[in-house]
Formats: structure tokens, C-alpha cells, sequence
């Protein structure tokens, strides 16, 4: 601007009205924010429970699939703006749940291998078939609630479509991460069981927070 005035007439001035710029960095300042945020408390929530190992297993969901949402867009030359920002701030929270379920069962039955000596695939494929279905079902209710969105019409649609078609696209990416890269994670980073090998038992940790939970809750559970 600066550049354009030095050769208008003296009388003519340029002034900003409005900057689309500025409020394009700051809604990506918030959506990284927000990010950082959520990968700091899923981590620190499931490193306690979990532990640091699947604790980072999980949180590793949400970069990947912010990631491949990206990508397409760059692909396909869709336009990343405040209400695709706003759609996937939206459903951040959402992106490690599928991911949490999942890395959570393998881990329940790699600690039962113990007793029952399968492999580290056997042992995955079983997690999975367990809790496939439920994790299937509880993603396809949010999709749907986001489909509804598509019934907005007239002006509103102009602004409004970016919303379900981001937040479905990225609840549909944190499955296929959930059922690809956290058990091939989980795979990569726990060791085998040789049956040839003397078996130790593991002592358990004094503290659990699954027992802290259950004497909590059977103060208002009555038979």
C-alpha cells in the first residue's frame, strides 16, 4: 500500500478497512493453541492411567490426523479459512477418543498374555475385535450429528458447509488411526513373549487407579 500511494495524486489516501490476514493468524494461532493444549492434557491424563508409553501412543492421533486433513485440503485446493479452523477446533477433543479406547484394550490384553502365551498380533487382533463395533457405532452418532448440518440452506450454507465436512473428515481419519497406527504403534513397541524363557510375574503397583475408582464409585452404587 505504501508503495501503490507514492503514485496516486497527493489528494487520494488509502486507508485499511479490514485485514482478512490478521484474522487468519490469529484463528491458526488459537487452532495450534488449542492443539498443544490437548495433546499436553491427553497426554498427562493417559500417562497416568496408561503410562508414558501408550499415553504417547495416543496423543499421537491427533497431530496425524490434523495432518492428513491438511493434506487433502492442499491436494484438492480446498480453501482453509476461520470456519474450517473453527470445525476442527470443533473436534479436536473428539479425535483421541477412538484412539483411547483402542490403545487402552490392546494393552489390557498384552498385561493378560501371561497367562494366556499369545503373540503380540493375536493379542491385537482379539483388542480389536472386542471393542470394534462399539468404537465403530459410537463414531458414526457423531457423525451423524454433524450430517445434520448439511440440511442448512440459503445464506447460512455459504458459511456453515465448511463445519460437517471438516469435522467429518476428521472423525473419519481418528478411526482409521485408531485401527492402523496405534496398534502397529502398540506392536512396534512391546516385546514378545518367549515361552522358553523363565516367566517373572509382575508385581503390582501398590497404587491403581482403576481400584481408586471402583471404591469410589461403590459409594453410590447399591445392591
Amino acid at each position: 500500500i505504501t508503495e501503490i500511494s507514492k503514485e496516486l495524486p497527493k489528494n487520494i489516501i488509502l486507508t485499511i478497512i479490514q485485514d482478512e490476514w490478521v484474522n487468519a493468524t490469529h484463528a491458526t494461532t488459537m487452532l495450534m493453541t488449542n492443539l498443544f493444549q490437548s495433546i499436553v492434557i491427553v497426554f498427562l491424563v493417559l500417562a497416568f492411567s496408561l503410562w508414558v508409553k501408550n499415553a504417547l501412543n495416543t496423543s499421537i492421533s491427533i497431530p496425524l490426523t490434523l495432518f492428513s486433513i491438511f493434506s487433502i485440503a492442499y491436494i484438492i485446493w480446498d480453501n482453509i479459512n476461520k470456519i474450517t479452523l473453527f470445525a476442527l477446533i470443533l473436534v479436536l477433543w473428539m479425535l483421541v477418543d477412538d484412539s483411547t479406547v483402542v490403545v487402552e484394550n490392546i494393552e489390557r490384553h498384552f498385561a493378560i498374555r501371561e497367562k494366556t502365551w499369545k503373540t503380540k498380533l493375536d493379542a491385537i487382533k482379539d483388542a480389536i475385535q472386542e471393542v470394534q463395533v462399539w468404537v465403530i457405532l459410537s463414531t458414526v452418532t457423531r457423525l451423524f450429528a454433524f450430517w445434520a448440518m448439511f440440511a442448512v440452506t440459503w445464506m447460512m450454507w455459504e458459511y456453515m458447509w465448511p463445519i460437517p465436512k471438516f469435522a467429518i473428515v476428521a472423525l473419519l481419519f481418528s478411526i482409521l488411526v485408531a485401527f492402523s497406527i496405534n496398534p502397529w504403534v502398540s506392536y512396534m513397541t512391546t516385546k514378545n513373549i518367549d515361552s522358553n524363557e523363565p516367566h517373572h510375574v509382575k508385581k503390582e503397583s501398590k497404587f491403581d487407579v482403576r481400584k481408586v475408582y471402583l471404591k469410589f464409585m461403590n459409594l453410590f452404587i447399591r445392591d
